[in-house]
């Protein structure tokens, strides 16, 4: 079982900790991993049987168990006024997730800012060994932060597929 199947039907907290012991097992990422997840007003659109933000939110929850050390970011802003938001979220599991809808809510709306949302970050972290990025667009600026640059996106890409890309 995986947080996704978990975050998608009626949450039990037993199930969430078997599959937080099954994720314990995958491979560790080393280091210090920094993730920023798009919380705009697309990401509560469908993808399958879940999400776009559920399915963000499983992505971000096991890097988080995975890793050495993790942030978790949520960003979003308004197209229209040209302002962005970044928050970081210290939780995990299904509180993140829940986080994260709260997120949208009060952030989402536009698109995500990824320039801003990366200087946001500079400010409170050193270079990361892995940035995630979680969206579901397609970016056109060039992140430099992270040793490792990672941009999932959730739109164009299966749960499992995106998954994969952190191996």
């Amino acid at each position: 079982m995986d947080l996704l199947t978990i975050f998608s039907e009626h949450y039990n907290a037993s199930d969430e900790a078997l599959a937080l012991e099954q994720i314990g097992k995958l491979p560790k990422l080393k280091g210090f991993s920094l993730v920023i997840v798009d919380v705009s007003g697309s990401m509560e659109f469908p993808a399958g049987n879940s999400s776009r933000l559920t399915v963000a939110a499983a992505l971000a929850a096991e890097i988080k168990a995975r890793s050495d050390s993790c942030a978790v970011y949520a960003s979003a802003g308004s197209d229209t006024e040209k302002y962005h938001q970044t928050s970081p979220l210290p939780y995990g599991g299904f509180l993140l997730l829940m986080a994260l809808k709260r997120a949208c809510l009060d952030m989402g709306g536009g698109g995500m800012f990824l320039k801003q949302a990366e200087e946001f970050v500079r400010h409170y972290h050193v270079r990361p060994d892995r940035l995630v990025i979680i969206t579901d667009e397609d970016q056109d600026y060039e992140l430099k932060f992270g040793k490792q640059i990672y941009t999932i996106n959730v739109l164009t890409s299966t749960f499992e597929e995106c998954r994969g890309q952190l191996c």
